[in-house]
């Protein structure tokens, strides 16, 4: 649905966390890691409004990628 709004947090290998709600003009978040270094990372998606489920895919890749796509 396009009026569902995800939110997207990482927490990587060095325990930075990151953050995303509305990406590219959408409601899609996107969490781009330049370099990203090789451990464990932590990921939650979650919906903005508290109690709302949204179904999805998480996409995640080495190539560009723009949720306005998807």
């Amino acid at each position: 649905n396009s009026s569902d709004d995800t939110t997207l947090i990482i927490n990587d290998p060095y325990a930075n966390w990151r953050c995303n709600d509305d990406s590219a003009g959408t409601l899609n978040p996107m969490i781009e890691i330049s370099d990203a270094p090789a451990g464990q990372y932590d990921i939650w998606v979650g919906s903005y409004s508290s109690g709302e489920y949204i179904g999805g895919t998480l996409y995640i890749t080495e190539f560009e990628l723009d949720p306005s796509d998807y």
